[in-house]
């Protein structure tokens, strides 16, 4: 939040889970939007 002045963020990009999803989460503005993106399964070739 320090590096918007206390704003937040318009748009995450997050590709991680956990306690850091949660502060990805708390960092947006008002309004704002989340994009999760992650891997759900590979191939075991």
């Amino acid at each position: 939040m320090a590096n918007t002045g206390g704003q937040g963020a318009d748009v995450v990009l997050d590709s991680i889970a956990g306690k850091n999803l949660i502060r990805s989460i708390q960092s947006l503005a008002y309004g704002a939007r989340a994009i999760a993106v992650g891997v759900s399964g590979r191939d075991s070739e």
